[in-house]
């Protein structure tokens, strides 16, 4: 179940279509607590491509921490 953008940035949006279309899930899916982890100022920027490569190494750093 996708949650949706706190940050009310539309790039965090771009950013989240780019990472579903990478990945094939959501990023909300894949990483519990994940708005939580995504810090203020990557998720104030205004680079969508800064933001899901922020998104995609919190989720490899965690899939890590897992073991997957």
């Amino acid at each position: 179940m996708t949650t949706k953008n706190p940050w009310n940035n539309r790039s965090v949006d771009m950013a989240l279509d780019m990472y579903r279309m990478m990945h094939g899930s959501d990023w909300t899916d894949d990483l519990p607590h994940a708005w939580d982890l995504l810090p203020p100022a990557v998720a104030s920027s205004h680079d969508p491509a800064l933001i899901v490569s922020v998104m995609t190494a919190l989720d490899s750093a965690y899939r890590a921490g897992l073991g997957a």
